[in-house]
């Protein structure tokens, strides 16, 4: 008899994930899709560049080499996504744990009056507006989509992963209740 937990995973997990879990049984339904924008056009030099997640990251490189970008100063939150930053040969300026943390160190800069926001369709709202209630223009550059791909699920899970906040949108589009 199987007595492993059962864990639902919003999306594809790697190697290294997998092998943390090897003592449940997990499945694996991505509930969201990301795709790019292909006609992003940007003036170099950038002097301010923020980045809130590592798709920003992946969508900006897609188009450009860190050759073509001048970026004068990079803004992100997290480690994953300055990680990324870093292996594309970007130095990091700040590091953040969350956009209300970033803005706040944007703020203490006096000489930011603008800043380049790379970002998705579905960004929240708190990094523009402390931005922008402090006199900051922000310039936002949509560089990906994030999709919605709802599924009904029918088995009942010990656990569910979320990764995102749009990956529980997408979940509570096909589920009558979560609790």
């Amino acid at each position: 008899m199987n007595t492993k937990k059962k864990i639902l995973s919003t999306k594809k997990l790697s190697i290294s994930q997998k092998e943390l879990l090897n003592n449940f049984t997990v499945d694996e339904i991505e509930l969201i899709e990301i795709s790019f924008n292909t006609s992003i056009k940007l003036a170099n030099p950038i002097k301010n560049a923020v980045f809130t997640s590592k798709n920003a990251v992946i969508g900006v490189f897609n188009l450009f080499s860190s050759e073509e970008l001048q970026f004068e100063n990079v803004y992100c939150v997290g480690d994953k996504t300055a990680q990324f930053l870093e292996d594309k040969n970007v130095k990091v300026t700040v590091i953040a744990h969350s956009a209300e943390e970033l803005a706040d160190e944007i703020l203490l800069n006096k000489n930011i009056d603008e800043v380049y926001f790379f970002c998705g369709n579905l960004r929240r709202n708190e990094l523009p507006e402390i931005l922008a209630e402090n006199n900051i223009k922000v310039n936002e550059v949509e560089v990906y989509t994030t999709n919605f791909k709802p599924v009904k699920i029918k088995y009942t899970y010990d656990g569910i992963l979320f990764f995102s906040p749009s990956s529980v949108k997408s979940y509570l589009l096909k589920q009558p209740t979560f609790f």
